[in-house]
């Protein structure tokens, strides 16, 4: 099998398992971009983000991020509260909700590691991790995009 084909193969094993874990709970309603928006929020400060920085972390526009957060707010993946450095701004919490699809995802991810740790041996397995992260770390070093985000997903992945 070409690489393409194994990473697509792949690609949809993880899909398949992702809308399971989703159907299961209701949450296969997202949309990648609604789960790009959910993961960037919890990649930030815990104690929330100021839409503007939100918008500059996706590189979009913050007319854009607007629209986005209040569909999101409606449905209960993010909440706002006041900064409590500046009064005229509010700060955005992914929700219990929001926590609960990242940890759906995660699952399927696991999922497929396990799956993997049945079928490879333990030195397989190594270069796999090894040969993955060169290859995770390259792809988003390549990004032609100045988004903030790139870099926050190789910090992310570098530990």
């Amino acid at each position: 099998m070409q690489l393409g084909e194994s990473l697509k193969q792949l690609d949809w094993y993880m899909w398949l398992l992702w809308r399971r874990h989703a159907s299961a709970s209701g949450n296969v309603n997202l949309t990648n971009t609604e789960m790009e928006y959910l993961y960037a929020l919890s990649n930030t400060d815990p104690q929330g983000v100021r839409l503007t920085d939100l918008a500059n972390l996706l590189g979009i526009t913050k007319a854009s991020a607007s629209a986005m957060v209040s569909k999101l707010e409606k449905q209960g993946y993010i909440q706002r509260q006041p900064s409590p450095s500046d009064a005229r701004t509010s700060l955005l919490l992914p929700t219990p909700q929001a926590i609960a699809v990242q940890q759906e995802d995660l699952a399927a991810y696991q999922q497929t590691a396990d799956m993997l740790e049945k079928v490879l041996a333990k030195e397989e397995l190594q270069q796999l991790q090894a040969l993955l992260d060169k290859a995770c770390h390259a792809l988003w070093a390549a990004e032609p995009s100045s988004c903030a985000l790139v870099s926050l997903c190789i910090e992310q992945n570098s530990g």
